[in-house]
């Protein structure tokens, strides 16, 4: 397995879990995780551009 696919599948990113397997409420939960998972990245990947930029 992919470290991608294992991230994806350990956080419920696609709405299925290595623990709970598949249902309605991972559903919804990766509905909310995704996009900050995807905030998180940006501003991270932003912060550590405009660091390196101060230097």
């Amino acid at each position: 397995m992919y470290p991608s696919a294992f991230r994806a599948s350990a956080y419920g990113v696609y709405g299925e879990s290595i623990l709970f397997g598949k249902n309605k409420y991972l559903y919804y939960y990766s509905l909310v995780v995704t996009p900050i998972i995807f905030a998180s990245l940006f501003l991270g990947a932003a912060f550590y551009l405009r660091l390196k930029k101060m230097r």
